[in-house]
């Protein structure tokens, strides 16, 4: 593990170089102590590259590098332990380690990927934050990019609620991008989230890992939610590595005349996603309860009303004198209900539950 950590700490390092390194050495070890520089060029890696490993290799101390991630309190998780995740471990090229700052990756909950443009409307703002809020509060963990636009709207319809969510970056971890969502990235972690990436804790990012991070968000979910998008995006790339994963897509329906919509348009008209109408029916498609989700926002005296009315359907002045409410008030209250699909009125015109 610390053989790999001393690789990943080389400049400019990829997944396809280090892929490469793998095919040849099978053995971190042995390619970082042992392996000769004509051997790192005969199994495809640019002279760049090769000499960078050996300038890396000259000047580091492999122990004390790797003793240096728990004093940061990060932890690396590589392929086959216990906490890597289990749907990352089978896309077609799984990261060889990820390094992990925060709560463990939970196999046996459900995590959904929600991303899209870093420009969204006032509506695709509103819809990935609801959507996040509903899919957290009914028990999933909502993945993301922590980006500016439906990314950070994705995260922080999780935090909200103190409910955990994982961002994927594309820099290390000590290396927050944007940088003005460091604070948020902190309150991630206080919320019990987690927060990710392939590199090193101190890499910087570049075009390149955008592309390479992708793949991980998709990679860790069984399904990609994508929340407007333009014909050519970021979104539509992790929507692409979804597909090459098999797992399912779904794209909101957007305005037809906003360029934001089209991305998710044609992914729908491609037969490629799931046409997201209603937060409701992409969370039962999903199989999450949404009644779950929507209890979870109801304050005391709403819970108490719900449960009464599980008992028998009451009528507005029933209610009224039950829970010594006045009926201006409580008409207000039986309203906020109804309207969150809780409670409607039966053919003798008293609420019930839905």
């Amino acid at each position: 593990m610390k053989f790999l950590h001393a690789f990943n700490l080389t400049e400019g390092i990829s997944y396809e170089a280090l892929q490469k390194i793998w095919n040849r050495f099978k053995n971190w070890q042995i390619a970082w102590e042992i392996a000769e520089m004509h051997e790192f060029l005969e199994c495809g890696l640019s002279e760049k590259m090769t000499m960078q490993i050996e300038a890396t290799r000259q000047k580091l101390n492999v122990d004390f590098e790797y003793a240096g991630l728990y004093e940061q309190d990060i932890v690396m998780v590589t392929r086959g332990s216990k906490e890597y995740p289990l749907l990352l471990e089978i896309i077609p090229s799984p990261p060889f380690a990820i390094y992990r700052k925060g709560a463990p990756l939970i196999n046996m909950l459900p995590h959904i990927a929600i991303v899209g443009t870093r420009v969204p409307t006032a509506y695709g703002e509103k819809a990935a934050g609801e959507i996040s809020e509903a899919i957290s509060l009914a028990g999933g963990i909502v993945v993301s990019g922590l980006a500016f636009g439906i990314d950070a709207m994705a995260h922080f319809g999780a935090v909200k609620n103190s409910r955990p969510t994982v961002a994927v970056l594309a820099s290390g971890i000590n290396k927050i991008t944007p940088t003005s969502h460091l604070r948020f990235a902190e309150k991630i972690l206080a919320t019990g989230g987690t927060i990710i990436s392939e590199y090193a804790a101190d890499s910087d990012s570049y075009k390149m890992r955008y592309l390479e991070r992708n793949r991980i968000i998709s990679g860790l979910c069984k399904a990609t939610i994508i929340i407007e998008a333009k014909e050519k995006s970021g979104a539509l790339i992790t929507a692409r590595h979804a597909l090459e994963q098999g797992r399912e897509i779904y794209a909101l329906v957007g305005d037809i005349y906003r360029a934001n919509s089209r991305g998710c348009h044609n992914l729908i008209q491609g037969g490629c996603a799931y046409a997201i109408t209603s937060i409701e029916g992409v969370l039962s498609d999903l199989n999450f309860d949404y009644s779950r989700a929507v209890q979870a926002k109801l304050d005391e005296s709403e819970m108490c009303i719900v449960c009464k009315l599980q008992e028998e359907p009451l009528s507005t002045e029933e209610l009224s004198d039950l829970f010594l409410i006045e009926v201006p008030r409580m008409n207000v209250m039986l309203t906020r209900l109804e309207l969150k699909n809780m409670i409607r009125k039966n053919p003798s015109f008293k609420w019930e539950v839905v």
